[in-house]
């Protein structure tokens, strides 16, 4: 028999998987240059329609992307929050990304955090922040796999 947790039982009903966009191999195309809302709510109600228990769904958003167009990347993040409250699924906010892949959204990991480009990382937060306000949130991932490539350092 598996111990369960009594921290972890409010989380036993969490059912999902990390959203792939169809549209794009890197968080620039997926969230500023190919953004496609229909698409993104015709491939949600799809996972909806094979899996009738899904509930939550895990984004990978992009600081790259921000940086290329911060206003157009702002406005398809809350297009695409607005659709899964819609959809009624809660998300896992990944704000920043140290897991390379495909789809890449950007590189990020602890050796990136540097004095000069913490105001950027600040202000990208703050966007995300009054995006995600008043959405449903199960987890803000605020980055995963930060140590990926830091060799135990």
């Amino acid at each position: 028999m598996t111990k369960q947790f009594e921290c972890t039982k409010k989380y036993e009903d969490v059912r999902g998987f990390a959203y792939m966009p169809s549209w794009g191999a890197h968080g620039i195309e997926v969230w500023v240059l190919k953004f496609d809302a229909e698409k993104f709510r015709y491939e949600i109600r799809k996972g909806k329609e094979k899996f009738p228990s899904f509930n939550t769904v895990v984004l990978t958003f992009s600081f790259d992307a921000w940086c290329t167009d911060r206003e157009i990347y702002n406005k398809n993040v809350e297009t695409a929050m607005m659709i899964l409250k819609e959809e009624n699924l809660y998300a896992v906010a990944r704000y920043f990304n140290a897991c390379f892949g495909v789809p890449s959204y950007g590189g990020y990991t602890a050796e990136c955090v540097h004095e000069n480009v913490m105001p950027m990382y600040q202000l990208y937060m703050q966007d995300m922040m009054k995006i995600m306000k008043d959405k449903l949130i199960l987890v803000h991932d605020i980055s995963n796999e930060p140590l990926n490539n830091t060799y135990g350092n």
